[in-house]
């Protein structure tokens, strides 16, 4: 008899966990979101609800807030296109005197989203041209700072591209990192060069003919 009564609940059981399932994601649970607590193509008005303090700054293309980002003070920023939300992200705040202190942060939010979401599709130190046989390895954050040197890494969600990168100018450093959007900016952006590199290759070809 308790077989039968377990055989005719399961289904029940597999409904009702299918049912609040899809409930989860029409309300967009904790593991839903592309950025904080919103997602990709979001309003103002949507995203101003998703923050529980008044935005630092507001204007047709941006929201600022000030928060925090794994430990670290960060201004948060939501960028938008056609009143979507298509790029968000953190710059952190935190100044030093030793330029070391940047990269450690920047291998601490590496670890991070590394666990979160897995190897970096790319992990890399790019140089500017000429200047790596320059400057000495005791060097290099110092370099990062004045300019010569980026360091870069990126992952890939189901929706976002995940770009992290320290740089700097004129000595002083900045580390951030950028959310963008696959279907909002990331897909549109790789159209519009190819439409640029098509249109080129067009205007060049025309005036070889001519």
């Amino acid at each position: 008899m308790k077989r039968y009564i377990i055989i005719l609940l399961f289904p029940v059981v597999s409904i009702l966990a299918l049912g609040c399932s899809i409930d989860e994601e029409l309300k967009g649970g904790s593991d839903r979101f592309d950025f904080r607590q919103t997602n990709w193509g979001a309003t103002h008005e949507r995203v101003k609800e998703s923050e529980s303090s008044a935005p630092t700054d507001e204007k047709p293309y941006i929201i600022t807030y000030v928060g925090e980002f794994e430990g670290m003070p960060a201004i948060v920023g939501y960028l938008f296109q056609d009143e979507k939300l298509t790029r968000a992200g953190y710059v952190m705040t935190k100044s030093y005197q030793e330029p070391e202190m940047y990269v450690r942060d920047f291998n601490k939010l590496r670890d991070f989203y590394t666990m979160t979401y897995g190897r970096p599709s790319y992990d890399m130190v790019n140089w500017n041209e000429g200047a790596q046989s320059n400057i000495n390895t005791d060097a290099y954050a110092q370099a990062a700072c004045d300019g010569d040197v980026q360091y870069l890494a990126g992952w890939g969600t189901q929706g976002s591209m995940v770009r992290l990168k320290l740089h700097g100018r004129d000595g002083e450093c900045e580390l951030g990192v950028m959310y963008e959007s696959k279907h909002f900016y990331v897909g549109p952006e790789m159209k519009k060069k190819e439409w640029d590199k098509y249109r080129s290759n067009m205007k060049r070809g025309g005036a070889q003919e001519q």
